[in-house]
């Protein structure tokens, strides 16, 4: 099985007062030809899609065309909604979507039932499972507490992070004693990562995780809201894949990727694109 692991597109995205419908087209243009060349089993999209929470119609018609275009190549397609994502405009087609195969979660809901996704081959047969964990906001993870100290909401925060991916892996344990791979997606931020400007500002830096926060069922974890590609504490199965195209000045000198990884016997191998 491969899966192409991509996040942090920024649709609608405005630079220096220009749009950059231009170059996401000519992105999207080129992932559609990577997912038809490699035969890409299942595109997973680690959050922000858009760069905002209601992004122009130009934005929406090149992510709506895109997904069509890309179900006919891939099988399967995980998207999950980051900070910068609406839950509600993600989530709004999410029904009709699905008769594409196209599974969105732009936000946690009722049931960690919900964020779990089978991915199938071509003929029908199961391959592996995502735990397709959106970005995790404060609601999602703690109660509010009257009067405590900023260290404690961090605290708070961390440990709530923490026991979701420890929750929602238990509930994949049994795809994994049948031997099949178990992915798990974030959009949140790592200890030890390198940003870059366009990060520096962002809300969405409390509760940095470490490489231990995700338990060791998962044979891979794509990550989305660092814009520079990088691996977590130097484990290659858990990685950011970093934005497709420079966000800030400050991207211009570090690569822009997609990540491929392939499972097979129980290794996983990755490689950046």
């Amino acid at each position: 099985m491969k899966i192409l692991h991509t996040s942090d597109w920024h649709l609608g995205q405005r630079f220096c007062e220009r749009d950059r419908d231009d170059e996401h087209r000519a992105f999207l243009t080129w992932l559609l030809e990577v997912l038809q060349d490699r035969k890409i089993d299942a595109l997973i999209h680690s959050g922000d899609v858009f760069d905002m929470g209601n992004p122009p119609s130009y934005a929406l018609e090149l992510y709506y065309t895109f997904l069509r275009s890309a179900s006919l190549v891939c099988p399967n397609i995980i998207i999950t909604g980051g900070n910068h994502d609406s839950p509600a405009t993600l989530n709004a087609p999410k029904e009709l979507l699905k008769a594409l195969n196209i599974h969105v979660i732009g936000a946690t809901g009722a049931s960690l039932d919900d964020e779990i996704s089978m991915l199938h081959s071509s003929d029908g047969e199961e391959i592996g499972a995502v735990c397709a964990v959106p970005f995790l906001r404060d609601k999602d993870l703690r109660f509010s507490v009257a009067g405590e100290l900023a260290e404690e909401r961090e605290l708070r925060i961390r440990e709530g992070i923490r026991a979701h991916y420890r929750d929602i892996a238990a509930l994949a344990e049994p795809y994994k004693q049948r031997g099949l791979p178990v992915i798990a997606t974030g959009h949140l931020f790592a200890a030890g990562t390198e940003l870059s400007d366009s990060e520096h500002s962002v809300m969405g830096n409390l509760g940095q995780v470490t490489a231990d926060t995700f338990p060791e069922l998962f044979d891979y974890v794509a990550l989305g809201h660092i814009h520079r590609p990088q691996r977590i504490g130097g484990r290659d199965h858990i990685r950011y894949c970093g934005s497709p195209i420079p966000l800030s000045f400050s991207e211009l000198s570090h690569p822009h990727t997609v990540i491929i990884a392939e499972f097979l016997n129980g290794i996983v191998t990755t490689g950046k694109y």
